[in-house]
């Protein structure tokens, strides 16, 4: 009985994860073009991996 309730709790876990990945995907803001400010409060690393959109 335990190894069912296991069970089911996992498919329920899975489906939620994979629901809100989809929501995630589906509501994100638009990617666009990377402008000089964004990098403004990058990380350091983006900041040195684009050097040509710094201004």
């Amino acid at each position: 009985m335990l190894d069912a309730i296991l069970i089911t709790v996992g498919i329920v876990v899975a489906t939620c994860s994979v629901a809100y990945k989809l929501l995630l995907l589906m509501y994100r803001a638009p990617e666009g073009p990377a402008s000089p400010r964004d990098l403004d409060h990058a990380h350091p690393e983006l900041k040195s991996a684009a050097p040509e959109l710094r201004s």
